[in-house]
């Protein structure tokens, strides 16, 4: 054990000068995380994605989903008015984009009176 306030060496022999340093200081510094969200999909499904969807809207639920399935490790799960309205997409453009996607045959959509709709993706 060591003393506060006396000189620490390590194993070279050298003097260590700094007396005040915490346990948190001496340990390696992570690189700070981000709490960004990014969507991995393939190119194909994203071309077929693109072309069923008639506005920008509706590719961004698509990706959303991507995201979803990825997060969740599931193929079927809620979608929620709160999920999307975070990156700008209203409840009518979800509406719309599920409706185009399952019309595609991307994924299948259970919907449920008063309730989020239960989407399973297909791919």
């Amino acid at each position: 054990m060591r003393r506060k306030g006396r000189p620490a060496f390590d194993i070279s022999g050298n003097v260590i000068r700094c007396y005040e340093a915490t346990r948190a200081d001496l340990l390696p510094r992570s690189r700070k995380s981000t709490t960004e969200l990014f969507a991995i999909a393939p190119l194909t499904l994203a071309a077929k994605a693109k072309a069923a969807t008639s506005s920008s809207g509706g590719m961004m639920v698509w990706l959303w989903l991507v995201q979803q399935e990825r997060t969740t490790g599931s193929k079927t799960f809620h979608v929620s008015n709160e999920g999307l309205t975070r990156y700008g997409v209203s409840y009518k453009a979800k509406k719309c984009a599920l409706r185009e996607l399952e019309a595609a045959g991307l994924i299948t959509v259970r919907r449920r009176l008063g309730k989020t709709p239960l989407v399973t993706i297909r791919w």
